[in-house]
């Protein structure tokens, strides 16, 4: 897993997240935002991230015409 948001905001590690780490920083904080082992990064840059496998599981809504067609941003 190499990104992963939250209504506060998201992050990304492209080597990686440490998801030990990350559940202890989201015990702590109540978000994922701020996490010291990832690069912030907004809900609208996640949609468009190069990847196998992506999970919109938390609002609806969130695939729309404006981001269901842009090619993945590298």
């Amino acid at each position: 897993m190499i990104a992963v948001a939250d209504a506060f905001g998201g992050i990304l590690n492209r080597n990686g997240l440490n998801l030990w780490d990350l559940e202890k920083h989201v015990a702590r904080h109540k978000t994922v935002a701020g996490f010291p082992e990832a690069e912030p990064l907004t809900n609208e840059q996640l949609l468009v991230l190069p990847c196998d496998i992506l999970v919109p599981a938390a609002l609806e809504r969130q695939i729309t015409e404006a981001n269901a067609a842009q090619p993945p941003v590298p």
